[in-house]
């Protein structure tokens, strides 16, 4: 059976998400036949009143690190470490996003008329409904996860659709709450030189966070995707206490410098 604007509107009301914050993280293709495509899912979402926020990242902006002043425990390898350079800067009106690895909803969202927009070169939200302008105006080059933070503060929500635990960028936040700083990576600045920016660490393997955080979700399928419906607020707590129990939960592998450098702290300056 194909999935409708209507059937996404019914799993809404059934878990209690209407007139609220939605933070989504999704795989289009989880659904099935969709008819009307990913603008069938923004719209149900719409129409319950809710406001729909997703990741928009645009890792394209990136530029070279500068030869002097780069910070150490930074995620990354700088004798190994290649980015291309060019001339390219972000502005909160680009409908630019990295759509093969953020799918086709958020791509959808960021190309709509109206859609607000966080003003961070790589990491940025868009947001659609009633308090979009208010989710994304904390976002920053220097504040990473403020739009995430409005989120929480908003009593908001967070939807997986189809995806997993390693999706959920709220976990970066939580990641920082325990105590670790963001990454820094460099982008142009728009004036012919070049500016920090605060960056995430690795999520992959986030899903073993499937044990702490799966009590405070509520599980539903819509068509093929299994949804995993939590509140911002409770998740995040959850997660920031079991990273300080066992900073290793978020450890991918033994051979992941980000992940051995977040653990210790993230970057520092000498």
């Amino acid at each position: 059976m194909s999935v409708t604007m209507q059937t996404v509107r019914e799993a809404l009301k059934q878990t209690g998400v209407t007139g609220q914050c939605v933070c989504v993280h999704s795989s289009f293709r989880s659904f099935g036949r969709v008819e009307g495509g990913p603008d069938a899912v923004i719209d149900g979402i719409l129409a319950e009143g809710n406001t729909l926020m997703t990741p928009a990242f645009t890792s394209s902006f990136i530029v070279p690190p500068p030869k002097f002043g780069r910070p150490e425990q930074n995620g990354i390898d700088y004798e190994r470490y290649t980015v291309e350079p060019h001339d390219n800067a972000f502005h909160p009106d680009s409908d630019a996003i990295d759509t093969h690895t953020m799918g086709a909803i958020p791509t959808a969202v960021v190309r709509r008329p109206g859609r607000m927009r966080g003003n961070h070169p790589t990491h940025s939200f868009a947001a659609l409904g009633p308090q979009a302008a208010s989710l994304v105006a904390p976002q920053s080059p220097s504040n990473l996860f403020g739009a995430l933070q409005a989120l929480v503060d908003a009593d908001g929500v967070v939807i997986l659709m189809g995806v997993g635990f390693d999706r959920m960028t709220l976990l970066h936040l939580a990641e920082q709450k325990a105590g670790r700083r963001p990454f820094i990576r460099w982008v142009n600045d728009g004036k012919g030189g070049i500016a920090e920016c605060q960056v995430g660490g690795c999520s992959v393997g986030f899903n073993k966070f499937d044990p702490v955080l799966l009590p405070h979700t509520v599980n539903i399928r819509v068509g093929e995707s299994v949804w995993l419906v939590c509140k911002a607020k409770a998740v995040l707590k959850a997660a920031v206490e079991a990273i300080r129990r066992d900073p290793e939960i978020t450890r991918c592998g033994p051979d992941c410098i980000r992940c051995e450098h977040a653990i210790k702290g993230g970057p520092i300056r000498v």
